[in-house]
């Protein structure tokens, strides 16, 4: 259970895809989170409006993760992650939901098959130990760990509100974020 207290939104040392101590002078909406839902004009025609305005806890973490990994950065100042601004994942089909998510799950045997190095590198997440600004890291030292749940942005929540309905999912919920802080940071990644 060494990982059970690093994917807690509200973690008081550590909270999931954030750095502690953010300072901004404006609260973003959490809609900035949700790639592609705002920005324009016409985006009613796929995305109702206020799709962001106060998001569950799973709403929150995926949001989190996809904009860490999927989507591109929030511009001027912030970088992308590992993966460029506009990856593709793909997925083994499997012949029904079951067999897919088994087939895209990696074993422990096949991941230190797959990286016999891995005991070599920094794998704890960057919301536990943070990348450092101005800090130069070695593509090469990032280990499976920290790169899958890489997040290049300075973020972190502002304290919920109360219970409500998610405006994502519709889901009743006792916490919900309508908000959050960002800064900008440089560092660089050597080796991509």
């Amino acid at each position: 259970a060494p990982w059970i207290d690093m994917f807690y939104l509200n973690h008081a040392e550590h909270p999931f895809m954030q750095t502690k101590g953010v300072k901004a002078n404006d609260v973003t909406p959490m809609e900035k989170l949700l790639a592609g839902v705002s920005g324009a004009t016409n985006c009613a025609f796929v995305n109702q409006p206020g799709q962001g305005e106060a998001l569950c806890g799973g709403c929150t973490a995926i949001a989190l993760f996809n904009q860490a990994n999927q989507a591109p950065g929030f511009g001027g100042g912030f970088k992308s992650g590992l993966r460029g601004g506009t990856p593709i994942t793909t997925f083994v089909r499997g012949i029904d939901l079951r067999s897919t998510v088994l087939l895209n799950v990696l074993t422990i045997p096949r991941l230190q098959k797959q990286f016999p190095n891995e005991s070599h590198t920094e794998n704890q997440p960057t919301w536990v130990k943070p990348v450092k600004p101005n800090e130069s890291v070695p593509a090469s030292s990032i280990g499976f760990v920290r790169g899958l749940f890489w997040q290049p942005a300075h973020i972190e929540l502002c304290d919920p509100i109360g219970i409500g309905k998610c405006s994502c999912c519709g889901q009743e919920s006792n916490l919900r974020y309508t908000g959050f802080l960002k800064e900008k940071f440089t560092f660089t990644v050597n080796g991509l």
